[in-house]
Formats: structure tokens, C-alpha cells, sequence
């Protein structure tokens, strides 16, 4: 898990070129700071096709199996269906696995299709550009 790096989109968005700015600019902040975390909130972690340690977040959400995580559509694709997954509830610097690591079965990722659509009204407008979004 030390070795994992975020996963990041690489493709620009459709209309742009690679390093093309997006959004707004964005407020100068406090810098940021690490806490312990909650229950509810997570991280999966897995070993892309490049052999690379990768990981994204998740949150636990009401269900009647109580196994339902969800994440951001970027962090997974259909070659993920049969990678060895895990989901780590809590998980922090100062205590890893406070609740354990709970295996992903192969094959139970579910991607709305409309993520990758592409075409008349697919929205290809960033939601924090049409709604806004926290500075």
C-alpha cells in the first residue's frame, strides 16, 4: 500500500490538448492536513497492467448485502474486472487496516455506461464549471 500512487485521468477532455488548463483558477487554501479518517471512507487498492501499485478512494453507502462502495468512474476500466482488488475501510497513515482488507470478487465493478459516452448531450461540460465547487 505505501507504493500505490493515485490514479489520474490522462486523456484531456474532448476539445482540449494535453496540458490544456481546465476549469478555474482555484483560491489560494491552507495547505492541507492528514487525519484519521472515517469508517464510511475508504481506499481500494490494486496493481495496474504496468505492474505499478495504484489506488483510489471509496465510500461505503447504504445496502441490503451492506458491501455496496462507491467510486469515481476514472478510477477503474474494464481491464480491471480481472485484477486482484481490495477495499480498506479507514485506512491511514498511523493504522492502515484498522478494520481489515476486503477482497473485490472479479467482475463485480459495475461503470455506468454514460461515463465514457461520447456525443450530443453527453455533457462534456466539468460539473464545478456548470454548478461550481468548493474553492
Amino acid at each position: 500500500m505505501a507504493q500505490a500512487v493515485p490514479v489520474q485521468e490522462d486523456q484531456p477532455l474532448p476539445g482540449q490538448t494535453a496540458g490544456a488548463p481546465r476549469g478555474r483558477a482555484v483560491a489560494r487554501t491552507s495547505p492541507s492536513h492528514t487525519f484519521e479518517g472515517i469508517k464510511e471512507v475508504g481506499t481500494f487498492f490494486w496493481q495496474d497492467s504496468d505492474l505499478r501499485y495504484r489506488f483510489c478512494a471509496g465510500t461505503v453507502v447504504p445496502s441490503p448485502g451492506k458491501d455496496l462502495v462507491l467510486t469515481a468512474a476514472h478510477c477503474f476500466d474494464s481491464t480491471d474486472q480481472t485484477k486482484k482488488l481490495v477495499f480498506v475501510p479507514k485506512h491511514h497513515q498511523a493504522d492502515p487496516k484498522p478494520y481489515g482488507l476486503f477482497p473485490i470478487d472479479v467482475g463485480q465493478i459495475y461503470a455506468d455506461p454514460r461515463y465514457l459516452r461520447k456525443g450530443a448531450g453527453s455533457g462534456q461540460h466539468r460539473c464545478a464549471d456548470e454548478g461550481g465547487g468548493f474553492p
